[in-house]
């Protein structure tokens, strides 16, 4: 058995067998999720495939407080149903085309400050959707029972010091 690492995403497994005398090759190509981010506090995949769940594994990298987290670009886009919190002294970077999207009906912010005192936050790239008409009608308008706590905004941030967000798009908010 013979192992190739074509890519992150694909293993590539030759088999050889022998059957009266004639070696045959057996291909198997086995689709691996893209990322796994294995030093994170869940053990949480990064799948960026739109249909799975990224949001703990996202945001385990946040809480790992590193100074610079970067998603890796996905195959399609990553899928959060949560807040993702992020901490003094961070930057979130994305790809430009990197899409961060929220699910249905999680009537959510999608990105918040998460100390008391937020010092030197910086979001710089990525296409975040809000996911308009997948979430509860505006608040503002209509009260809901369900989720009191959703405001209809996309990203919220409070006592900020050195802030800076660049480069991204913010669409179906």
């Amino acid at each position: 058995m013979k192992t190739f690492n074509l890519s992150r995403i694909f293993r590539l497994i030759m088999y050889y067998f022998i059957s009266n005398n004639k070696t045959v090759k057996i291909l198997l190509i086995i689709i691996l999720p893209e990322f796994c981010v294995a030093n994170n506090k869940y053990n949480a995949m990064l799948y960026g495939d739109g249909r799975h769940d990224d949001t703990e594994a996202i945001q385990s990298l946040l809480d790992s407080k590193t100074s610079h987290v970067k998603l890796p670009i996905p195959k399609c886009k990553y899928i959060i149903s949560k807040p993702l919190k992020i901490y003094s002294n961070q930057e979130l970077l994305l790809d430009r085309y990197t899409t961060i999207y929220l699910a249905d009906s999680s009537n959510c912010n999608m990105l918040k400050s998460a100390d008391s005192l937020n010092v030197n936050i910086s979001i710089r790239g990525g296409i975040w959707d809000c996911n308009n008409k997948g979430q509860l009608p505006n608040p503002l308008f209509i009260k809901h029972s369900k989720s009191p706590d959703f405001d209809g905004i996309g990203m919220y941030f409070k006592n900020l010091i050195h802030f800076t967000i660049s480069d991204l798009t913010i669409k179906d908010t």
